[in-house]
């Protein structure tokens, strides 16, 4: 049987509703704010554009774990680190994400990195390097080999397709 993922998701419009590789970014809790994380984007879920209409609200702990990730995604990459920080095992986040987003913590984490290192490369101008060093990465070549492995693009060819393309 299919599992069908929560409503607040974003799936890409150009992937099969039931693809299991399609990227999921979640519409409520990382909104987007341009061509670079939003245009190929399309609602799955008519529901998703209102937390009044929730039938389960998220789990306690993913919402602290997703408020700690957005204070300090930068700071660190580890899951170990939220959880320690938090109070709870790798274990119950890992499982409170799953539950609430649909994917793992790491996943969410990653996704959530990806999506700033998007924005900083789209709307910025300084080198991969430094961007490297905001987000917490050691050195630009592990920041251009995460990028690579969850974008598809290095860095720069990221950069220049958006500087190619006209903003909507």
């Amino acid at each position: 049987m299919l599992r069908r993922p929560p409503y607040w998701q974003l799936r890409p419009s150009n992937s099969p509703r039931n693809s299991p590789s399609g990227t999921v970014i979640r519409c409520r809790c990382i909104p987007p704010c341009c061509t670079a994380c939003s245009t190929s984007y399309s609602c799955a879920w008519p529901t998703c554009s209102s937390t009044a209409r929730l039938r389960h609200p998220p789990p306690e702990p993913f919402l602290r774990f997703r408020d700690a990730v957005e204070r300090g995604f930068s700071r660190t990459h580890r899951i170990d680190d939220y959880a320690r920080e938090l109070g709870y095992s790798t274990r119950t986040l890992t499982r409170a994400t799953q539950t609430a987003a649909g994917l793992s913590a790491k996943d969410y984490l990653d996704q959530r990195l990806t999506l700033e290192a998007k924005r900083l490369l789209a709307h910025g101008t300084e080198p991969a390097s430094t961007i490297a060093a905001h987000l917490g990465f050691p050195s630009a070549t592990h920041f251009g080999k995460f990028f690579q492995r969850h974008t598809g693009q290095t860095p720069l060819a990221f950069r220049v397709s958006q500087r190619a393309s006209p903003p909507t």
